[in-house]
C-alpha cells in the first residue's frame, strides 16, 4: 500500500499584482480556461523572483532568514508588463515579451543576499519571468496579447504548502529604492 505523500513547504520572493489588476487578469483567464483547465485562483497570482527546495517541515529559524534577506533588499518600483500567452500540456502563462534589467537586478540582490546569509536557493530554480494562470492539456501556445501592466511597489515572501492550493504571506517590503539613472537609458 503506497504512502501518502508528506505535506511540502515551499517560499519563495514575488512580485504580485495589485487587487484590481488580479482581477483584470482573473476575468481574462476565465475566457481563456472556458472549456477545458484548471484556473489559478487570482490570490495566488505572482511572477516569482527568487525560489528556495522544499521541506517536509519548515526548518527551525528558516522564515526568519528570509525574513531578514527581505528586510535588506534595496530597490526600486518595478514596471511589470506581461504580454505574451504561451504554455501547451501543463501551466499556461504570462509572460513578458523583453527581458528587463530591472527584474534581473532584483533577482540578482536576492540571490546576494541570500548566499550573504548562508542559505541556498532550489538547485533547478532558473528566473523565468512568469505569472502562472492555470494548468491545462493542449496544444502549445505562444501568442501576443494585450499587455497586462503594473508597477510592483513590494517584494513579498510566499510560503506555498505544496499541492493544497494555498499561499501564506511570510512578509510584505516596500521597493523604495531610487531607480539606476543607467537603466533608463535602455
Amino acid at each position: 500500500m503506497p504512502h501518502p505523500r508528506r505535506p511540502q513547504h515551499r517560499h519563495f520572493f514575488a512580485l504580485r499584482p495589485p487587487p484590481a489588476e488580479a482581477r483584470r487578469i482573473a476575468h481574462a483567464a476565465d475566457r481563456w480556461f472556458a472549456t477545458t483547465g484548471t484556473p489559478v485562483h487570482r490570490d495566488r497570482y505572482h511572477i516569482t523572483l527568487f525560489a528556495f527546495p522544499e521541506h517536509g517541515e519548515v526548518p527551525r529559524g528558516w522564515e526568519e532568514s528570509l525574513c531578514e534577506v527581505g528586510r535588506t533588499i534595496t530597490a526600486a518600483p518595478i514596471a511589470v508588463t506581461l504580454d505574451r500567452l504561451s504554455g501547451g500540456h501543463g501551466p499556461i502563462v504570462l509572460r513578458p515579451s523583453r527581458r528587463t534589467a530591472e527584474w534581473r537586478a532584483l533577482h540578482r540582490a536576492i540571490g546576494d543576499r541570500v548566499r550573504a546569509v548562508g542559505l541556498r536557493p532550489r538547485p533547478d530554480y532558473r528566473f523565468q519571468a512568469h505569472l502562472t494562470l492555470g494548468y491545462r492539456n493542449g496544444l502549445a501556445l505562444n501568442e501576443p496579447i494585450a499587455p497586462v501592466a503594473w508597477r510592483a511597489t513590494d517584494l513579498v515572501l510566499i510560503h506555498s504548502h505544496v499541492g493544497l492550493t494555498r499561499h501564506d504571506l511570510v512578509g510584505r517590503w516596500p521597493l523604495t529604492g531610487a531607480a539606476d539613472p543607467q537603466l533608463s537609458l535602455w
